[in-house]
């Protein structure tokens, strides 16, 4: 295996946030509401679900697809079960795959029981040693892959994963056939919430060797693609595909019927499909999303998504060493104006998703706009010369107008900033070096919890920490949030974490990407989770001619 690249982790997620950035469009966010369907008076099971997804190719493996991708998400959510699950507004994550697990005091030896009636869609069982296998292959993928990154907490993931020295990952086994266990290097009781992201779908240890091929269509006239979820595939290829509802799948659990899948070589198409009723949903760049729908035909649906935006301030750089540099560049930014520029976002006041528990804290004051509070501190900091600094950015259009507006903020309060955009891959292999200064700063947090955004990227000896962040406070209290049991200790404890890492003054929160879905009449309960997994349970859809 190739040996780790510094950063390639972060790099991983800033190229996912490609697929949220660098599709946008021009125009309003809201389209016209379609006339109010029908009224049910409860959920009702059956009918046909069709879906139109604007990609190269039917996205059919969640291992390898952009965690902001919602048609590969929506995909992976049909076919693919995990260990576990997690709901909107939850505290803890919740049985799937696994009907129950237990955390050891330390954190780190994680044993989860499966359910002894989970199956494949063949009928085959589905066995501790698939589960091994499919985590295995994740962590395979390397430090490219934002999935494997994040498993780095498994023991031997190291030897495994980076330096190709073994053969296996040590800290995966499977005692008996419906017993997983997972034992971690270091405490973090969040790993069940992590193992709920479509990436770590479950599939036949068959299907995911290392060298097996990616998972795809069938060949014609070849066998159905074996999966784990709800759904199973009934019949197509590389164009579109008929799921049904799985043999021995609780219809509560999965309502509709069936789902139809059609593949559109652009957004454009698929919108005119649904603008003409041949399908119910379209996942839509956020960006314009409610210029590209007809108005007057369906809703636009808006949900927020796990992906974050920062600027990044490099600690490591001496122009960035003073920290009244670094909170005047905070107070100098009008992040409320840089998110306008950013379409189909909405704003971020911290470093971690709100939605999450200990994502409640907030910048405030320090990230407010204050031109002449920043001048003060500049003045102070370097009385003799103005503080000119470097930005660096991949050369996506929407990317570099940000930065040409932080640019001109930041020149009112006397800052001088020379933005640099570059190819997204000589960003991803030079920009984050050790001569960065300030840097656009992606991050996708692959699990709803707070660490899943501050224990990656501030933790001293963490790969993915690229702000030059070595602070022994700082990492005391990411080790005791991730070491807490009780979850509403711990969400206090992540909050804890939070607010020292934001006075720090290391990374500006400015925005958080949203997915955006035109939703057709008879869709019910349509609402996504951070990971842009639709919530089955909550999905219906109301009759043409309800029953009074």
């Amino acid at each position: 295996m190739p040996a780790r690249r510094p950063w390639r982790h972060l790099l991983a997620a800033a190229s996912a946030l490609l697929l949220v950035v660098g599709a946008s469009c021009s125009g309003d966010d809201e389209a016209e509401p379609d006339p109010e369907p029908p009224v049910v008076a409860e959920p009702v099971v059956g009918g046909t679900l069709r879906v139109a997804l604007p990609a190269a190719a039917l996205p059919l493996d969640p291992a390898l697809a952009a965690p902001t991708d919602a048609g590969a998400a929506l995909v992976a959510e049909l076919l693919h079960a995990r260990l576990t699950s997690t709901t909107p507004g939850a505290v803890e994550p919740e049985p799937a795959l696994a009907e129950a697990w237990e955390v050891s005091d330390d954190a780190t030896t994680f044993t989860f029981r499966l359910r002894a009636e989970a199956r494949f869609s063949d009928g085959s069982p589905v066995t501790a040693a698939d589960v091994v296998a499919s985590l295995t292959r994740v962590a395979a993928l390397g430090p490219a892959s934002l999935a494997s990154a994040r498993l780095d907490a498994v023991a031997g993931y190291g030897a495994f994963a980076v330096d190709g020295t073994a053969d296996a990952l040590a800290g995966l086994s499977a005692p008996d056939d419906t017993t997983v266990v997972v034992e971690l290097d270091r405490p973090d009781v969040d790993l069940p919430a992590l193992l709920a992201a479509p990436a770590f779908a479950i599939r036949p240890a068959a299907t995911v060797a290392a060298d097996a091929p990616a998972l795809g269509p069938p060949a014609a006239d070849g066998p159905a693609p074996v999966t784990s979820g709800p759904y199973r595939w009934e019949s197509g290829d590389a164009e579109g595909a008929v799921l049904v509802r799985a043999d021995g799948v609780d219809p509560e659990a999965a309502r509709p019927e069936r789902v139809e899948l059609a593949r559109t070589e652009s957004v454009d198409a698929a919108v005119e499909r649904w603008a003409g009723g041949e399908v119910d949903l379209v996942p839509l760049p956020a960006a314009g999303a409610g210029q590209t729908v007809p108005p007057g035909v369906g809703t636009v649906q808006f949900d927020a998504l796990g992906a974050l935006w920062w600027l990044g301030l490099n600690l490591d750089a001496p122009a960035l060493a003073d920290e009244r540099v670094r909170q005047a560049v905070s107070l100098a930014l009008d992040r409320p104006a840089l998110v306008e520029v950013l379409e189909g976002t909405s704003g971020l006041d911290g470093l971690v998703a709100p939605q999450v528990p200990g994502g409640d804290v907030v910048c405030g004051d320090p990230c407010t706009r204050d031109v002449p509070a920043a001048e003060v501190l500049l003045a102070e900091a370097s009385p003799d010369a103005p503080v000119a600094l470097t930005l660096d950015v991949y050369d996506d259009p929407t990317v570099v107008a940000v930065a040409e507006a932080m640019a001109a903020q930041l020149a009112e309060a006397g800052v001088e900033v020379a933005v640099e955009s570059r190819p997204f891959d000589a960003y991803r292999d030079g920009v984050l070096a050790a001569d960065r200064q300030l840097f656009w700063f992606g991050w996708v947090g692959l699990a709803p919890t707070a660490g899943a955004y501050l224990e990656p990227t501030f933790r001293t000896d963490a790969p993915d920490n690229v702000v030059g962040l070595r602070d022994a406070d700082v990492d005391a209290a990411l080790a005791a949030a991730a070491a807490t049991l009780d979850p509403e200790e711990r969400a206090g404890l992540w909050g804890d974490a939070h607010a020292l890492v934001l006075d720090r003054t290391v990374a500006v929160p400015i925005a958080q990407a949203r997915a955006a879905t035109a939703v057709a009449a008879p869709v019910q309960g349509y609402r996504l989770r951070l990971d842009a997994t639709p919530v089955l349970a909550d999905l219906w859809l109301a009759p043409d001619d309800p029953e009074p």
